[in-house]
């Protein structure tokens, strides 16, 4: 069975691809035409443009080789509608020029003023406007650059959608500009950032900050939720946002070398008093250092740290034995008891990850006053979570009298959360508040340059509309 995706319109009669009732059959030389140029064109290098090589050969089959921007009378105006949003690419801080804006531009007026036109050369035209439309339709979609390619981790995933369904849709209903434009993110946030980069000059330093925060915003989808946590990694701060509305706690974050991922989640319960199962790269690097000095073992005991095999056995500090080459990880794990010196603190949120990060209380408390707060191995501390988790359980009686009573009796337990809250770890250099004032963060793990590279190499459509040139 195959499943059609409009994506953001109206599901048509005519299923993905195929003609609509409003369109014309060209005599059967247009079809081969195109279908010749299509065999003529090579296979991209690239993952992204195979699949969008995909994507174009689908629309065409499906139409049985017949153009959707030229016809007998010459070029449809709904190509005119696409080089408009082509030429506003610059308002997501896109390049025009890597969709082919200034060639398709070209070869349309060339086009026009030739009455005499080949159905081959229009047939490349075609499948040049084709191609700027998927590219662009999927770099507003989900990003112009591969997320996993620029950040040390990516985990956010967005569901598959299959582009030549919306061009199809575009072209059956003659509204090639409503379904671009809906691709982009239409929240406030995306939509200030817009704004800001009006104002700016082509070029400039502020310009490239603002281009890379668009482009992230692009990465997310499209509804984060009505209620979840966002952690904003570069700006030391983790917001609660229920309907719109933020409330703020500062956090500490990872430091450069250890850095805090990105990813998307949820919380699903809450821990309290928790045990501190150590990371393998901590204990290897930390901990095991020094472990075969009988002090360093009676250190390690007195600050309540046990070593357990990974079957689950219970080793003796004193008397371990491991490769120093392979690590301690190799055969061991240390765990922390709750207390006073254990750095998760008395409340720890869990989120599934593979990374082993979570949110969490500590006791070094004085650190949340600090400007620069990458001081963590990855994991994030967040200031006042005893009352964030009082309000994450404002709806579960139940589960807040237990959790008072856990805290006050210093016992530890688990307290499953009513609903599970999204929750998001992101990066951000740059947001623009109500006003129009840009509030640029530091770059803390030096990803700006990375990404701006990668957008700026960006191949767009250029594969294929290099191909249709006269």
């Amino acid at each position: 069975m195959r499943i059609c995706y409009p994506v953001l319109a109206s599901v048509l009669i005519m299923g993905c691809g195929a003609l609509s009732s409003g369109e014309h059959l060209l005599p059967a030389d247009h079809s081969v035409a195109v279908r010749r140029a299509l065999r003529g064109l090579s296979e991209p290098a690239d993952r992204r443009g195979r699949q969008r090589d995909a994507w174009l050969r689908s629309f065409y089959q499906r139409r049985d080789g017949q153009p959707a921007w030229t016809g007998l009378h010459g070029v449809h105006a709904r190509a005119d509608e696409l080089l408009a949003e082509l030429a506003g690419a610059r308002n997501h801080g896109l390049d025009a020029d890597i969709y082919g804006h200034p060639d398709l531009r070209s070869a349309v007026t060339r086009l026009r003023a030739d009455r005499d036109a080949s159905p081959a050369r229009a047939a490349r035209l075609d499948i040049g406007l084709t191609a700027a439309f998927l590219a662009y339709a999927d770099d507003l979609r989900r990003g112009a650059v591969d997320p996993s390619t620029i950040s040390i981790s990516w985990q956010v995933r967005r569901p598959p959608a299959d582009l030549s369904g919306l061009l199809a849709t575009a072209i059956g209903l003659d509204q090639v500009g409503v379904n671009l434009r809906r691709l982009a993110p239409m929240g406030v946030e995306y939509r200030r950032l817009q704004q800001a980069l009006e104002g700016l000059a082509v070029g400039t330093d502020g310009e490239d900050r603002l281009r890379a925060n668009l482009e992230r915003w692009r990465w997310l989808p499209r509804d984060l939720g009505s209620r979840y946590l966002l952690v904003r990694i570069a700006d030391f701060e983790l917001d609660y946002v229920v309907d719109g509305r933020r409330q703020m706690h500062r956090v500490i974050v990872g430091e450069r070398y250890r850095q805090t991922p990105q990813f998307a989640s949820e919380v699903t319960h809450v821990v309290v008093h928790p045990s501190w199962h150590v990371p393998p790269r901590i204990s290897d690097e930390e901990l095991a250092i020094g472990l075969t000095d009988g002090g360093r073992a009676l250190s390690l005991r007195q600050r309540g740290f046990e070593a357990w095999t990974h079957a689950g056995k219970k080793a003796n500090l004193d008397s371990l034995v491991w490769d120093r080459a392979s690590g301690f990880s190799s055969k061991y794990r240390f765990v922390q008891r709750p207390g006073g010196s254990n750095p998760l603190g008395r409340v720890k949120l869990d989120l599934l990850n593979p990374f082993a990060i979570y949110l969490h209380d500590t006791p070094g408390t004085d650190l949340f006053s600090s400007q620069a707060r990458d001081l963590s191995h990855g994991c994030v501390r967040v200031e006042g979570i005893v009352e964030l988790v009082e309000q994450l359980l404002a709806s579960s009686p139940s589960g807040r009298r237990r959790f008072d009573r856990l805290l006050a009796a210093g016992e530890t337990g688990r307290i499953d959360l009513p609903v599970p809250l999204p929750t998001y770890i992101l990066y951000w250099t740059a947001s623009v508040a109500p006003d129009g004032q840009i509030r640029a963060t530091e770059d803390l793990y030096d990803v700006d340059t990375r990404l701006l590279r990668a957008l700026n190499q960006a191949e767009g459509a250029r594969h294929w509309v290099d191909a249709s040139r006269d």
